[in-house]
């Protein structure tokens, strides 16, 4: 199934309900992928030199979100930060926003992910719990060991 069946199937749906949160960059995304290789995203036509032969091909949207188009860069992004990552064990931690500041967020998000401030906080929260976390495993595993 194509991500554009999906889109066309729930896009009134989602303009129903969220209308008021959808964000410009959300709705040029949806419509880029919706025109990315159809005719209504324009049309390259190529033509035989010896046959004369004529056939047109749909452009690609080339939007950063599209599968379609993306999906070569995205494999050559992956291998380039695969590349770059540590012999390590690596961890997510993700942190959930108070509900009193969910809608001040999303009004606010370029302001919000610049700034740093809030992750700045939990990471160093975080980071101290995952340290001691670390030392009482690797202790315990020790004491363990010698017994």
């Amino acid at each position: 199934m194509q991500l554009a069946t999906i889109i066309q199937q729930y896009l009134p749906l989602l303009r129903a309900r969220y209308a008021k949160r959808l964000l410009p960059g959300h709705l040029n995304a949806i419509d880029a992928m919706l025109r990315c290789r159809t005719g209504a995203g324009g049309e390259m036509r190529l033509a035989c030199r010896d046959c004369l032969e004529q056939q047109d091909y749909p452009l690609s949207c080339g939007h950063r979100s599209c599968p379609k188009c993306q999906n070569h860069e995205t494999s050559r992004w992956l291998d380039r930060q695969q590349a770059k990552l540590l012999p390590v064990e690596y961890f997510l931690v993700t942190f959930t926003l108070p509900q009193e500041l969910r809608s001040l967020a999303w009004r606010h998000q370029r302001q919000l992910y610049a700034s740093n401030r809030p992750f700045q906080a939990v990471i160093s929260r975080r980071c101290k719990i995952f340290i001691l976390i670390s030392y009482r495993d690797r202790f315990e595993t020790r004491v363990g060991a010698s017994s």
